[in-house]
């Protein structure tokens, strides 16, 4: 919140305070705001952007030709995906993973919310978003998969502050694993069991 200071105080109808930011990927501001009549001073917002490096923004208020300045500086949250990893490295199709994601620090109050997306959701799907509960770093998550016929490598992202990370889980078929006979030795004509 800013706020924008007059002298002497506001006549009847108000002041109108024109407003600009040097930055608005990283902060933004109405573009003006009113000094009620009888007022010296009014408030406003400063809208902050997500950023990955910290942000030095300039704040204009002008009235009657006459601008005045103030700084605010934009940080990156203290808090962002580290890592994303996978209760296995590969899973049959038609079956449920369990993926995993990590915060570089505990998540504020009221949680983190983290974006998750699979570059192929038709095979291997991944809920839109997971919150990780304050005071908490990690998060799990469910891969729920369709079968193939072949295998399937598919990249889970997670992102949030503008910070992302990636893991790969491969989808694959069903294998033969052994076959067996029983009994394992017959006579011509005998018919022999066999199990797959």
């Amino acid at each position: 919140t800013g706020t924008v200071t007059v002298s002497p105080a506001a006549s009847t109808g108000g002041i109108t305070v024109t407003l600009a930011s040097s930055n608005t990927a990283a902060a933004t501001v109405l573009p003006s705001v009113l000094i009620p009549a009888g007022a010296t001073s009014a408030n406003f917002t400063v809208s902050s952007s997500v950023v990955t490096t910290a942000a030095t923004v300039t704040i204009t208020a002008g009235l009657n030709g006459v601008n005045k300045t103030a700084t605010v500086t934009v940080n990156p949250a203290s808090t962002a995906v580290s890592w994303v990893s996978l209760s296995s490295p590969a899973g049959l199709g038609g079956r449920t993973a369990t993926g995993k994601v990590y915060l570089t620090a505990g998540a504020p109050v009221g949680g983190t919310v983290v974006n998750l997306v699979s570059s192929n959701p038709s095979v291997a799907g991944v809920p839109s978003t997971i919150t990780v509960p304050a005071n908490a770093n990690n998060a799990s998550f469910t891969i729920t998969t369709t079968p193939v016929t072949a295998d399937v490598p598919v990249v889970i992202t997670a992102s949030c502050y503008g910070a992302s990370k990636t893991a790969t889980f491969k989808v694959v078929p069903p294998v033969v694993d052994a076959l067996l006979f029983e009994p394992y030795e017959a006579q011509a004509g005998t018919p022999v069991n066999g199990t797959v």
